[in-house]
């Protein structure tokens, strides 16, 4: 009998690695870059991402994402606040410890350019940890107030949540959320950063903010 004959691999290269998931999502909205600047990823524990891209409305992202996470009771920043646990001499813990919370969803601004490296790490990582999942934001939202960043969302989210514990060490976001039509309805934590570079950017002002100091913070989110 003829054998079938293999393919050939290009010279000079290994066995081609197959796309992820999350790459073929992104290639498949990188096509339209309008698609992609301010796309909001939502993967719920275990599952597939999910991308809400520029073209939705704020008020359609938030509902959409509201209704993937009716749980939801503390939404958590990453750098400087879940990243205390989630990661050490910046590796990802293979077993982090576990959160102490029900509703935990990671709520995180990751830039475009970092999106293919960093989350499929960071996921995995979540995963382990307990979190429900973890909502994704390429937009900042702390300068500009026209984008979709994380204030934006969170308050147009809270439209359809009840009350959210908000954990996040960038006080101007939690003042712009405590400005805002919902910000009564987030339980606004300010988790102090030690580094004096990200102190420098000022304490919150608004006096409905919680000052929360990193080991008091993994004291009240960690199990013991």
């Amino acid at each position: 009998m003829e054998q079938k004959k293999q393919p050939k691999q290009p010279k000079g290269k290994g066995p081609v690695k197959p796309k992820s998931q999350l790459d073929k999502l992104l290639d498949n909205t990188k096509q339209n870059k309008q698609l992609l600047d301010g796309i909001v990823l939502v993967r719920l524990l275990g599952g597939d991402w999910l991308a809400f891209p520029a073209n939705m409305s704020l008020e359609d992202v938030a509902k959409a994402v509201a209704q993937l996470c009716p749980g939801l009771t503390d939404a958590i920043d990453f750098g400087g606040v879940a990243k205390l646990f989630l990661v050490t001499d910046k590796q990802y813990l293979p077993t982090p410890p576990q959160i102490s919370v029900e509703g935990g969803w990671l709520y995180s601004y990751t830039p475009l350019a970092m999106l293919r490296k960093e989350l499929p790490l960071m996921a995995a990582s979540c995963d382990t940890a307990g979190f429900k999942g973890l909502i994704i934001l390429t937009q900042k939202g702390d300068e500009v107030d026209t984008e979709r960043g994380k204030h934006q969302l969170l308050n147009a989210m809270l439209d359809h949540l009840e009350a959210v514990a908000y954990w996040e060490d960038t006080g101007a976001v939690l003042d712009k959320l405590s400005a805002s039509s919902n910000g009564a309805k987030a339980k606004k934590c300010w988790v102090v950063p030690k580094d004096p570079e990200l102190l420098s950017f000022g304490e919150p002002t608004s006096m409905d903010i919680e000052r929360v100091e990193q080991e008091e913070f993994l004291d009240r989110i960690l199990k013991k």
